[in-house]
């Protein structure tokens, strides 16, 4: 019996665990990190809150979480993203920061936050429109023209359209 047939038939694992462990071991991989779901980050679990109600944007999700963590763990999470279903938002955490978050919890009436084994269907995230949800960055040609330090309210620049005496 080859040493392959003696480690297929004598191990737990299954054909294809075994050849994904072979390829890792080839590949260079020497230990498993553990990794998000939702960004593959490193040393990094993804959660899910609930609230028993809709959650209907990520700063509703967000003022859930300040009612019972402190504000730099608030801070600390990543990618925060909302359910398809609006029950529910996903984001990113710190392994190391999982316990504070898992007993934190403890502490809000009708909150429940669990790591997820697979990852729910999501929105689809709106594309960023800027700091204050008009059109695109200071040289992107959004709204106006100014772009720069030349723009419309310094004089000089490219008109506004007509409206040319609007007080800011």
């Amino acid at each position: 019996m080859s040493a392959a047939e003696e480690l297929l038939s004598s191990s737990e694992l299954t054909p294809t665990e075994l050849l994904a462990k072979a390829l890792a071991k080839a590949a260079g991989y020497t230990e498993i990190k553990s990794r998000s779901l939702l960004s593959s980050m490193e040393n990094h679990v993804t959660l899910l809150l609930e609230c028993g109600r809709a959650i209907y944007s990520p700063s509703f999700a967000y003022g859930v979480l300040r009612r019972f963590l402190p504000e730099d763990k608030v801070e600390s999470l990543k990618g925060l993203a909302l359910t398809a279903d609006g029950k529910g938002a996903v984001f990113d955490v710190a392994s190391s920061d999982l316990d504070t978050f898992l007993t934190g919890v403890g502490n809000a009436a009708g909150v429940t936050l669990e790591v997820v084994k697979s990852l729910p269907p999501l929105q689809e995230r709106e594309q960023s429109r800027g700091r204050f949800g008009g059109g695109g960055g200071r040289f992107s040609g959004g709204r106006g023209g100014g772009g720069g330090r030349g723009g419309f309210r310094f004089g000089g620049g490219r008109g506004r359209g007509g409206n040319n005496n609007r007080k800011w």
